[in-house]
């Protein structure tokens, strides 16, 4: 079993009484090459496609212009959330990847962070975002 816990933070500022969507992204992680059983190798390098969303749940919500993207971090821990590592990020075509060397534990956790001009920012993190083994 995987993934038991999660966790999203959304951190903007809005206007009292205001129908308007949130200038953020939703933040979605996909670990790419992994088995049948969402597990990578011991050693072996997982790219973390990390695509950024902003739909409204409310029609009437007005959308206005996306928020430009200013930063985009990625971490990892070998260690259920413990000790975090910087991963390398970077922009291949129109998606984001996060570069992760596994450890030989038995589970990675993972957290993003995409920040946007002025500030406001997503964090998402995994806990058990994939096996090792």
């Amino acid at each position: 079993m995987l993934s038991t816990t999660s966790r999203v933070t959304y951190r903007f500022s809005t206007k009292p009484k205001a129908s308007a969507l949130a200038g953020v992204y939703s933040v979605h992680l996909r670990p790419t090459g992994l088995n049948l059983v969402n597990r990578a190798k011991a050693g072996s390098t997982t790219k973390v496609a990390i695509n950024l969303l902003r739909t409204a749940a409310n029609p009437d919500a007005k959308r206005g212009t996306d928020p430009k993207l200013s930063r985009m971090t990625a971490q990892m821990s070998p260690d259920s959330g413990q000790t975090w590592r910087t991963v390398p990020v970077q922009k291949i075509g129109g998606t984001w990847y996060a570069t992760v060397t596994n450890p030989s534990t038995s589970a990675v956790a993972l957290k993003v962070r995409a920040t946007v001009a002025g500030g406001a920012y997503t964090e998402v993190t995994v806990f058990r975002a994939y096996g090792i083994g």
